[in-house]
Parts: structure tokens; sequence; C-alpha cells
């Protein structure tokens, strides 16, 4: 990561994603640049430019320049396409925990409805203890 004072990210906004936020700075950044080469070529053009042996400088520092922001789009492309993976994979995590929640919550009603139905059965077969005996529990028949 360069440290050089223009390709710091500026600070970050919380209104906006990550990638939303990486884009805008990267963006904020290309136009800062932009600017100063305006700037740098306004300088150039000016009557009382330098001289001819300064020409040959300045073309290499084009050069490089031209260089170091080819070398940047490639790496704002590769970035762009881990930011729209890792997006991708977000996504497909949440559709997965979202399917999770409803398997859990299928589990949870099948068991209570299982809960029910021993609840149930057991009712019916104290009320048959009671209703047969007479008496609660007195003498339990095979069936109670």
């Amino acid at each position: 990561m360069c440290e050089h004072p223009l390709c710091a990210e500026p600070p970050r906004a919380e209104s906006h994603s990550a990638p939303e936020q990486q884009k805008q700075a990267e963006g904020a950044s290309l136009e800062q640049r932009a600017a100063q080469l305006a700037t740098r070529l306004q300088e150039l053009s000016a009557p009382g430019a330098p001289d001819a042996r300064a020409v040959p400088a300045l073309r290499q520092q084009l050069w490089d320049l031209e260089a170091s922001a080819a070398e940047q789009q490639k790496e704002l492309e590769r970035q762009t396409a881990a930011v729209d993976h890792l997006e991708q994979l977000h996504q497909r995590l949440e559709l997965e925990i979202e399917r999770m929640k409803q398997i859990h919550q299928k589990e949870l009603e099948d068991k209570d409805d299982e809960l029910e139905d021993v609840r149930q059965s057991c009712q019916r077969r104290v009320s048959r203890c009671w209703g047969t005996q007479g008496a609660p529990f007195s003498q339990v028949s095979s069936d109670c």
C-alpha cells in the first residue's frame, strides 16, 4: 500500500457500506490525482516553461505516472472483483442461515406436536384409570 499523502484513504462515512466507502475513497483519490496532473499541465504550458533540457525528465515522469495509474487501475479492478465475490458469498450465507432457521423452526414445531400428542395420550390414560377404578391408582390395571 502506498504511503503517499495523495494515496491515503479519506475518512469513511458511516452511512455507506464498506465496499461503497472504498470505491468512493478510491474515486476521490483519483479525482485529486487528476486535478494535480491538470495543474502540472497548466504550469508546463504557461509562458516561461522549463527549457528543452527538462523535457526528457518530464517525459520520464509522465511515463512513470502513466504506468502507476495503470497499476492502480488493475489493483482497483482486482479489489472490485474481490468485493463482488465477498458480497455474493455474504448473500449465499444469509440465505443458508434463513434456510437453517426455517428447518430449526419446523423441528421445534414437530417436537411441540409430538409433545402435545404424548400429553393428550397420557391425559386419556389417566382419565381411563380414574374412570375404571373409581379411585385414583387404587388397583392399577394393565391398561392404565
